[in-house]
């Protein structure tokens, strides 16, 4: 039964197990925008912090709708979730 639920969530069609994959694109920005903010101040943080968090949008979305395993959409839906949940309080306060 564990063999099976396993299977279910970690592989892929052709029974590869797929927990990661090399960055695609959108992933690679997102990266690179946190490496960049680490050193950043004043509006340059601000503005890669906004397009790192877009980047990260898009890729929770494109692992949601075309991920290799149920985990890798799993792992896209609590992204998202997490980013509009940060994105949320951010207004609040």
């Amino acid at each position: 039964m564990f063999q099976k639920l396993f299977d279910r969530v970690f592989r892929d069609k052709e029974g590869h197990i797929v927990i990661w994959q090399w960055p695609n694109a959108p992933l690679w920005i997102w990266i690179i925008t946190v490496a960049v903010g680490l050193v950043a101040h004043g509006h340059i943080k601000t503005i890669t912090s906004t397009i790192g968090s877009l980047a990260l949008v898009i890729w929770a979305i494109l692992e949601i709708g075309w991920g290799k395993s149920v985990f890798r959409r799993l792992l896209g839906g609590v992204v998202l979730i997490a980013i509009v949940a940060s994105f949320a309080m951010k207004l609040h306060h």
